[in-house]
């Protein structure tokens, strides 16, 4: 009796998210993730639907819509994480997304708090880095850039949380053309980076990390 009812409310609310008006669509995305959170076990056969249903919603116009979906992402990777994982890339690129997005605060702030909860519920971490080569420049330039004290503090714990990355192959990744042939730096820069403790020193990430954030 108990997955009839809760595929029916499921849809229901996936409806008004679908069609409803603005605020039909802000009610739906928070009920859907204390639906999810009480249903736990019981939705986990749904999560691959909910995904397909709300992922598009990630670019919805309306800011606080794309944030309750963005938590609702975080969710849902409590409950189904394999079936995350497997929308990885769709949701790792949208997540990016909305961790550049200078017109909204509370969607960088959920966009960072739910990418840590995806990387810690998944046990996707470190691969990130290899796989979307951008992630790492984009979070460091952020932790620049943003002046919000608790986005900032949600980057390091996310950075914290996916792990570390030898720099030297992250670098031969990020700076290889269409070619596939490494991208000269200047003389200058090399120097610098030369002038850097060894990597094998406990030195070397604090090093590099503080150089990044300084800049």
């Amino acid at each position: 009796h108990v997955f009839p009812g809760l595929r029916k409310v499921l849809i229901q609310l996936l409806t008004a998210l679908e069609f409803g008006g603005e605020d039909k669509k802000e009610k739906s995305t928070r009920l859907l993730q204390h639906v999810i959170l009480a249903g736990h076990h019981l939705v986990k056969p749904y999560v691959s639907s909910i995904l397909d249903a709300i992922l598009p919603k990630l670019q919805d116009s309306n800011p606080t819509v794309a944030a309750n979906v963005l938590n609702t992402v975080g969710v849902l990777s409590h409950v189904g994480s394999y079936d995350v994982l497997k929308r990885k890339d769709d949701i790792f690129y949208l997540m990016m997304e909305a961790l550049q997005d200078q017109s909204n605060t509370n969607k960088r702030r959920v966009a960072t708090k739910t990418l840590g909860l995806l990387v810690q519920n998944t046990g996707f971490v470190v691969e990130p880095y290899k796989t979307y080569p951008n992630l790492l420049s984009i979070m460091l330039k952020r932790l620049q850039a943003e002046q919000t004290n608790e986005i900032r503090q949600e980057l390091l714990k996310v950075m914290g949380i996916l792990g570390a990355v030898d720099p030297h192959i992250l670098k031969m990744r990020q700076t290889r053309n269409s070619s596939g042939l490494p991208i000269t730096f200047s003389a200058e820069k090399w120097r610098r980076e030369e002038e850097l403790p060894g990597p094998s020193t406990d030195e070397y990430y604090p090093t590099v990390a503080v150089s990044k954030l300084v800049k």
